[in-house]
């Protein structure tokens, strides 16, 4: 009598084709965040750095709801989006002269920052309007 084994063979789930990580918008949002920091030599009052660390959170949060290369689907409020445009205002590159050369080997910031921007446009826009205000998206 011989035994002879029987092996399953399992079949593999097909994987998802997901972005080089530097393709990724959540990245490339966060590239964005860590090139940017506080205008120097502005001491600014309470409520203003309030709203700005506010604002970073929201994009940081924008970032979170990006799914691989596609723009974030949170939607702001107005005051969340009041909020990101203080951030932006009172923020300026880390450096200065090379900012704009986006050369780095890495998550481009300059798509980050062009995510953003989009972000804040689709959120003025009311587009996905059946979505609640400052929800994801699905």
């Amino acid at each position: 009598m011989s035994t002879q084994s029987s092996a399953s063979v399992i079949a593999a789930a097909p994987i998802a084709e997901y972005p080089h990580p530097t393709d990724r918008t959540d990245n490339r949002i966060r590239a964005f965040l860590a090139s940017m920091r506080s205008t120097r030599d502005v001491d600014y009052r309470d409520d203003i750095a309030e709203a700005n660390a506010r604002g970073r959170s929201y994009i940081e949060r924008l970032a979170i709801s990006a799914d691989g290369d596609d723009m974030p689907r949170m939607r702001l409020t107005a005051g969340e989006m009041a909020d990101v445009l203080s951030f932006l205002r009172c923020s300026e590159p880390v450096d200065l002269k090379g900012w704009w050369s986006d050369t780095y080997d890495g998550p481009s910031w300059i798509c980050g920052y062009h995510a953003v921007l989009g972000a804040l446009e689709q959120s003025l826009r009311g587009e996905s309007e059946a979505a609640n205000v400052g929800e994801v998206v699905s």
